[in-house]
């Protein structure tokens, strides 16, 4: 990801936007010059907005990598204290005014919560971000402790910057801009950077936010797989069907995200969606695999009643199910590295099922032959291969 810069430097300057405002926070020496009281409120209001634009300054210097959020360095409490002495020198600008400049200082007013809903967003962007990085490289289905730990952990920061996007956007939409304009605001430069900070809020909320769908997926494909292996195949078709059903809510929260997303998250939702797309061809592998085993057990229970038309007739329909799991699990896991003992199982699992199919309908057509020995011998082939799958 490219280094970023949320304002221009060259749009928000400090140079002649202090008029007034010398020594509010106490960092030059101690006099402070007499206002004219005739333009006092005028005095405080430019204060204020001087004192707004270069807290939205402060985002300026910082060199952000989102894909090393720890690694940025942002003292927020200078900003922060220039916002509060902004909110001061209003306050003064309101008490001492004649109902003239109420306009203005509304307008200011919301200045001042716009820079402050972006210092919120980009702290809280940090935090979510750091969190988010710890899962991010690699997926570890195995850790999912871990995994559910890391997302929740980033997901309430991420949180508080959504809530700080909306106070923003509230902001941005009722301020009048013309009014700001006269006053030196540096609107137009600070609303641009609202804006990017606006699409890495939306997108890390995407993110986060299907992370916990496709991790609640996970845990049914946990539970799904002990009950394979423990035979107790109903209740595993169930799990697999849940988990599909969890991995292609995640997809749709990713895919919906992301054009809303700032495009240097473009890395990261490959990634997402790369995993929400491999546990989906994973899951619903097994489920198709699960009907189809179903399928086998009608065919069985029909040429043990020498039905072989039907019992062949099973075995096809299974054949075709377990074709299906193949097809799915045919391409390679995304992202390259992860789920690949997953997918490998799976295969396993879909060619012994495949095999068994193709051996039980083959001793189905022999017995409607009347060749009862390879009839016998292609079924002892087919139980094997069925046999066989509990090994994957």
């Amino acid at each position: 990801m490219q280094r970023r810069r949320f304002l221009a430097a060259g749009g928000v300057g400090a140079s002649g936007l202090l008029a007034g405002c010398t020594d509010v926070l106490g960092d030059d020496d101690d006099s402070v010059p007499e206002r004219d009281p005739a333009n006092e409120v005028a005095d405080s209001i430019a204060t204020a907005v001087g004192l707004t634009n270069t807290a939205a300054l402060s985002l300026d210097s910082v060199d952000t990598d989102f894909e090393d959020p720890e690694q940025i360095e942002f003292d927020e409490d200078e900003p922060r204290d220039r916002l509060d002495a902004a909110r001061t020198a209003l306050e003064d600008a309101e008490a001492a005014d004649d109902g003239s400049r109420e306009g203005d200082i509304v307008a200011v007013r919301s200045y001042i919560e716009l820079v402050e809903s972006m210092l919120d967003m980009f702290v809280a962007l940090l935090a979510g971000g750091s969190e988010l990085a710890d899962s991010d490289e690699s997926f570890d289905p195995d850790e999912i402790e871990q995994l559910r730990e890391s997302i929740d952990r980033a997901r309430e920061p991420i949180e508080r910057a959504v809530s700080a996007r909306s106070t923003g956007v509230d902001r941005l939409t009722s301020v009048d801009e013309s009014v700001l304009a006269a006053l030196d605001a540096e609107f137009e430069t600070v609303a641009d950077g609202f804006a990017e900070l606006e699409s890495f809020t939306d997108g890390f909320d995407a993110l986060t936010a299907g992370y916990g769908t496709l991790l609640d997926g996970v845990e049914h494909v946990d539970t799904a797989q002990a009950q394979f292996e423990a035979e107790e195949y109903d209740g595993a078709r169930d799990g697999f069907g849940d988990a599909t059903a969890e991995f292609d809510a995640a997809n749709v929260t990713f895919t919906d995200g992301r054009p809303d997303a700032h495009e240097e998250l473009d890395g990261e939702f490959d990634r997402a969606t790369g995993r929400s797309d491999s546990l989906v061809r994973l899951s619903s592998s097994h489920e198709s695999m699960l009907d189809g085993r179903e399928l086998l057990v009608e065919g069985q229970a029909e040429f043990e009643e020498e039905n072989f038309a039907a019992a062949s007739a099973a075995f096809s329909a299974a054949e075709t199910e377990f074709a299906s799991a193949s097809g799915r699990l045919d391409a390679p896991p995304a992202p390259e590295g992860e789920f690949e003992t997953e997918f490998g199982q799976a295969r396993c699992r879909a060619a012994n099922l495949s095999e068994s199919a193709d051996e039980f309908a083959a001793a189905a057509d022999a017995a409607e032959r009347g060749d009862l020995l390879e009839a016998e011998q292609r079924f002892e082939d087919g139980e094997e291969a069925l046999d066989a799958v509990t090994d994957c």
